[in-house]
């Protein structure tokens, strides 16, 4: 698993859409789709340790999760659900 399927993995799991992440980890929304999306072409090949720092904090997992898949993968709560009401509800 790479870095950006580790990004893409907790952001889903934790349920921030990405400009929600970027914005709680102080990057931009077009810097954490490259990030996530790498293409051949991209300028972002590693990011930097400060860039990741601040994605482990705001998606509150291990940095060395996140940087480096050598931590086993965090335990990801489950989201609350809400039940649909019924007629009587």
């Amino acid at each position: 698993m790479t870095v950006a399927d580790r990004v893409t993995l907790a952001r889903t799991k934790r349920g921030f859409k990405k400009a929600d992440l970027a914005a709680k980890a102080d990057i931009s929304s077009g810097y954490l789709t490259q990030l996530e999306n790498p293409r051949p072409d991209a300028k972002i090949t590693d990011p930097k340790v400060d860039t990741l720092q601040k994605l482990a904090t705001a998606l509150e997992v291990p940095f060395a999760w996140l940087a480096f898949g050598t931590e086993p993968e965090p335990e990801w709560p489950v989201l609350a659900t809400v039940e649909p009401t019924g007629a009587n509800g």
